[in-house]
């Protein structure tokens, strides 16, 4: 069963079915829980449980319990600071934290009051200073979205299971990487600021533009070809946003779903459904279609702006939460002899083409008779078609992508050689 959590200060909801007519009427009238020694600030599933972080440890919760059996267990904060962002999987939680530390914990430690990290959590790597506002476990890697310090935020690349393993994926000056999203073959991110919305290739160096407007405070993706952005707007003094669907496949072509949303915080995204939140009369919103809905989308009627004011929010499908796989193409060019070596193609593109407008091309430099990988990752599951072009000559074959796999495939190149 689809289910919809949310979390405003110290209350913890869930909705099951949220994309029914039914669930409008009777969705959030009351928490299911209330933690009223604790302010949650971030949220994060790994398709068992959904684990709460926020100013006084964490928050487990059974996804099959539907938010009645919750357990406390440690998630920060430690050294004075504050919970920004988490990220779950395989019984591991990695807390990122305002100091910039980003700390990795076994998911099922019994809570404890205390100022210091537990011996069984590791530092996984300091920013120094930088908050680290955002975090996505994707393909094996951790993404950190860094804030400022000395005018430069920062893009991060991390090994979630090796200590200062992080690297720099490319540098935002002074607009911090708010919120984070994978999937169709790229790594999204929403910066502050003016914006934009980044789009970046982990095989090419820095980031691209993709849709202008901002700050963007939160970018979710429904693995159907569509991001949805939470923006702030400037309508007057007080903070009002607006909710925009952004095309995977076409740049700067977003359209708007929610607008005028007081004090805006944040979207999530299902295959057929955006859910926002913010601080309105009635503080949490569906949306469907995404393309042809230009007016205000219906809220939760029963949902009181008292309990669920900015509430953090993750919708977890009943098939488990999306997920992306990648592809391993090994292209074997055939050896080529004497002389000809200097006349033959040293290079080759290589596309990955998909659903939901999928495509993405590299090009490599072919070897003489040895072997050249290239990796694809952030794909949404499904099935895919590698083509190899080089001199004159074209390749295909197909592969299928499974959340959380890599799969492998090899391409043969015997007009080279």
């Amino acid at each position: 069963m689809n289910t919809l959590w949310a979390a405003s200060g110290g209350n913890v909801g869930v909705c099951e079915s949220p994309e029914s007519g039914t669930a409008l009427d009777t969705c959030f009238g009351a928490p299911a829980g209330r933690w009223r020694d604790n302010s949650v600030s971030a949220v994060a599933t790994d398709g068992s449980n959904v684990y709460f972080a926020g100013t006084g440890g964490g928050l487990s919760c059974p996804v099959s319990g539907r938010g009645t059996d919750c357990t406390r267990i440690m998630a920060g904060p430690w050294d004075g600071s504050h919970v920004m962002a988490l990220a779950a999987s395989n019984g591991q939680l990695w807390i990122g934290q305002k100091d910039g530390k980003i700390y990795r914990c076994p998911a099922n430690l019994p809570y404890q009051a205390r100022s210091t990290k537990p011996d069984e959590c590791v530092l996984l790597d300091d920013a120094v200073n930088r908050p680290v506002s955002s975090l996505l476990l994707a393909n094996d890697t951790l993404y950190a979205g860094l804030g400022t310090y000395k005018k430069e935020a920062l893009l991060w690349s991390c090994l979630p299971n090796s200590p200062n393993r992080c690297q720099d994926l490319d540098h935002p000056g002074n607009k911090t990487v708010l919120s984070l999203a994978a999937g169709g073959g790229y790594l999204w991110a929403g910066l502050d600021g003016g914006g934009p919305l980044w789009r970046c290739d982990l095989d090419r160096e820095g980031c691209d533009d993709w849709a202008q407007g901002g700050p963007i405070l939160s970018v979710s993706y429904d693995g159907r070809g569509m991001l949805y952005t939470f923006i702030e707007t400037t309508l007057s003094p007080s903070t009002y946003g607006a909710v925009l669907a952004c095309s995977t496949a076409e740049k700067n072509t977003c359209s708007t779903v929610l607008r005028n949303a007081y004090a805006p915080t944040m979207v999530a995204a299902a295959a057929d459904r955006v859910y926002a939140s913010t601080c309105d009369k009635r503080p949490l919103y569906v949306g469907s279609p995404p393309r042809s809905l230009y007016v205000e989308p219906t809220p939760y009627s029963r949902s009181t702006r008292d309990d669920w004011c900015q509430a953090v929010l993750l919708h977890v499908p009943a098939e488990g939460p999306l997920g992306v796989g990648g592809i391993d193409v090994r292209v074997k060019p055939g050896p080529v002899p004497g002389r000809a070596y200097r006349r033959a193609s040293s290079t080759a593109r290589v596309t990955v083409d998909g659903r939901h407008g999928v495509s993405v091309t590299r090009t490599i430099r072919l070897r003489n008779g040895l072997p050249t990988l290239e990796q694809f990752d952030l794909l949404d599951p499904g099935r895919y078609r590698v083509t190899l072009r080089t001199a004159g000559v074209t390749r295909h074959r197909t592969v299928r992508v499974r959340a959380g796999q890599t799969g492998a495939v090899t391409l043969r190149c015997p007009a080279h050689g």
